[in-house]
């Protein structure tokens, strides 16, 4: 603009007198010098200037007056940036100072080929990419290096835009909405915002004093304000008119589904509700819930007729939840996620739910491992990696068979539990997303009454784990790119080996001595030494999907099928196996270290329960609330972990000598902080009585959304063109 200004706004008188306009430090050396000719490429040195800026912390150039920048600027050559910060990668120092070249002929011709060269899709970046030494790419394990490099072609980007805007271009391909410092976006539950249907604003949640309420963002302009009426509301969703929002309004005595005016008017309430888990507002007008955590669907109509229902279940072993589902125009199926970074299915709603998993279209026997699964025109889907990458692939929803993904955004938020991410598309096809905190991943920590450690094995996005007895090691399935692992970790080295590889492996427990391990897949229970060459040995197959627990010195493991909630045993010792109902309506069992007593949560995990082995009928209730799995003390107390509105909390409880009155004294033990919930069981215990749980990075409120207006076109096309 400035470079304009001294050939159009000033005419020759400007330049003849040798004129220099600018701030010194992002001053080309011709416009230093009073140049009569200045174009763009003044620009680029600018810009170039800026990116050093953004990636060093400080210009190219500094000084202590005026002339002396100036000087630089025209006669020095600028320090190279991998001088300051080691981290940068190689390909961007060299589109850095090649837009501060000091002959305008030498620098990039326009700032697309800037952004080009930053991102590495030009020629030359290719070149010195493959030029480079090894080890130069360590940049990439950097995530403050990845964040600058994105924020730099972000800029990049949105300049290039700028000043090419008035040359017929439609547009541009994204943007940043800022949200007000004092109202920035909180996740909750769920994704955290919903899109209009035309993209022209986002409804989205803040948390304040404990609570939540809604809020509208324009995305046309800068307009934000708080919708009135929307204290502790959940999951939005927006009419299909854009002109009111559902949401689920959570209380601790009773949630309800409500709509409401985007001014906060005309407030109404479509009844309470248990356990929500999603909502959509369909294109037919009426409202998808999806309640019981996952099991049943409902359609409400806002006008008042009569409501249906239909399960999201059935006696598969492969689905236990259906989460996040997104469904077919016609009503007849939906496509759903049972946990994160497990596969997707397609469950057929009606009187008896049917499921079948999704499958690649290049290997019939591989499903599609991800979350958050959404439909475009009946022909696309899209859906989350672990890594949190958005993903574009084709779908025959008769075959539910899925062709060769794109990756079309990166650095999604994700959730831990239900896999949901911060993305939301727009039926007029724009996508609206959020970066940040894949909460899928964390450190594992022990914790004591007086210490805290973080175990040496990692940032990972672990599921279920168990330390070995001896404390020496640890078995842990982790959820990687399309698949899990099973892993023994040397909890001296942190060195792991990958023990076994599959779709869906879960639950590791070892036996009293700590020389075998048992998991389960799907629908097998499995059992081996990690130390052993070979595979694991086959014990049984099973109904659903079970979870072990405990593995007894008598050779009994005590787990439960969650669907339908069974604690059940099996004696692993003995051919054939045979399962032995323990207590119906039960998950989280666990058996006393004497065998004596077992303890477990009701299936809405809001009890916590003790009862006598053998069972005589009699139990006894210990806890209530929003409860998690127990643990048993070596000194015979049960710890078991709990949460409400001020964080998590480890409580224990002491038992008495008596079997007709057990239960003693429950005292508060541990406060833990950034809590992940995985699929199953997500705590333990070490041998030496520490609690041990995945933590994450403290949330971080999103104070920004992207928006790319278009983006089903632009998806639809790389898609095509990959599955040609």
């Amino acid at each position: 603009g400035i470079a304009l200004a001294v050939q159009t706004a000033g005419g020759a008188r400007m330049t003849q007198t040798g004129l220099s306009l600018g701030t010194p430090q992002y001053m080309s050396p011709e416009q230093a010098m009073g140049e009569r000719l200045i174009d763009a490429r003044s620009d680029i040195y600018a810009l170039g200037a800026v990116t050093y800026e953004m990636l060093t912390g400080e210009p190219p150039f500094t000084g202590a007056s005026v002339q002396a920048i100036v000087a630089k600027v025209m006669g020095s050559e600028p320090e190279r940036p991998t001088l300051l910060r080691k981290t940068i990668p190689p390909v961007v120092e060299q589109a850095v100072l090649t837009a501060l070249a000091k002959l305008p002929a030498d620098r990039f011709a326009t700032a697309a080929a800037f952004a080009d060269a930053l991102s590495g899709t030009s020629a030359s970046a290719q070149w010195t990419r493959r030029g480079s030494a090894p080890g130069t790419r360590s940049w990439l394990r950097d995530w403050r290096s990845v964040a600058a490099l994105a924020g730099c072609i972000a800029a990049i980007g949105a300049f290039a835009w700028s000043i090419t805007r008035h040359n017929g271009d439609a547009g541009p391909t994204d943007y940043d909405a800022a949200l007000p410092d004092s109202a920035a976006m909180s996740e909750g539950l769920t994704v955290g915002f919903a899109v209009a249907p035309h993209g022209d604003f986002v409804v989205y949640r803040v948390e304040h004093a404990g609570t939540s309420e809604l809020w509208y963002r324009s995305l046309n302009d800068a307009t934000a304000r708080r919708i009135d009426g929307t204290k502790g509301a959940e999951f939005p969703a927006i009419s299909p008119d854009g002109r009111r929002v559902a949401f689920v309004r959570v209380r601790p005595d009773a949630s309800s589904l409500e709509t409401i005016g985007l001014n906060g008017d005309g407030g109404a309430s479509l009844g309470l509700i248990s356990t929500p888990s999603d909502l959509l507002w369909l294109a037919d007008g009426r409202i998808q819930l999806i309640d019981a955590d996952g099991v049943r669907a409902r359609w409400i109509n806002p006008n008042g007729e009569p409501a249906s229902s239909a399960g999201l279940r059935s006696g598969s072993a492969a689905i236990r939840l259906c989460q996040l589902p997104a469904p077919l125009p016609d009503g007849s199926s939906m496509i759903c996620n049972s946990g994160l970074g497990g596969p997707g299915f397609q469950v057929y709603t009606g009187d008896s739910a049917r499921v079948r998993t999704l499958r690649l279209t290049s290997s019939e026997s591989s499903p599609v491992i991800g979350s958050h699964f959404r439909l475009i025109d009946g022909r696309y889907v899209t859906y989350v990696s672990s890594a949190g990458d958005l993903l574009a692939a084709p779908i025959d929803v008769v075959k539910g068979a899925v062709g060769r993904s794109v990756r079309m955004a990166t650095s999604l938020s994700l959730r831990d539990y239900n896999g949901a991410a911060t993305y939301a598309i727009s039926a007029s096809g724009a996508l609206v997303y959020a970066q940040g905190d894949n909460r899928a991943v964390g450190h594992l920590v022990r914790v004591g009454a007086a210490r805290v450690d973080t175990l040496p094995v990692g940032r990972e996005a672990f599921v279920n784990f168990a330390i070995s007895p001896d404390g020496r090691r640890l078995a842990s399935t982790v959820k990687v790119e399309e698949s899990t692992e099973l892993r023994v970790y040397d909890l001296g080295t942190g060195r792991h080996v990958t023990w076994m590889r599959g779709a869906n492996l879960a639950s590791p427990v070892w036996n009293e001595k700590g020389d075998r391990i048992l998991f389960t897949t799907d629908d097998s229970v499995f059992v081996g030494s990690p130390d052993a060459v070979g595979r694991p040995e086959f014990v049984v197959k099973v109904p659903a999907k079970f979870h072990a627990h405990t593995w007894g010195h008598d050779g009994r493991v005590v787990g439960s099928l969650w669907d339908p909630g069974l604690a059940l045993s099996i004696d692993v010792t003995r051919r054939p196996v045979v399962f032995d109902t323990l207590r119906t309506g039960a998950n989280f069992p666990r058996l006393s270290p004497d065998g004596h007593w077992m303890v477990y949560t009701n299936s809405a995990y809001s009890e916590l329960w003790l009862e006598p082995l053998p069972r005589d009928g009699r139990r006894f209730q210990f806890a209530a609330g929003v409860v998690g799995e127990t643990h048993w003390l070596s000194n015979g107390e049960i710890a078991f972990p709990w949460s409400d509105a001020t964080g998590m909390h480890v409580d224990r409880v002491t038992l008495t000598a008596s079997r007709d009155a057990p239960i003693g004294t429950r005292k508060r033990w541990l406060e833990i902080t950034e809590y992940r919930d995985t699929m199953g069981q997500s705590t333990g215990l070490s041998p030496d009585g520490r609690f041990v749980y995945v933590q994450g990075a403290p949330a971080q409120p999103v104070r920004y959304l992207r928006v790319v207006p278009h983006w089903v076109e632009r998806m639809k096309k790389a898609v095509d063109e990959a599955n040609r």
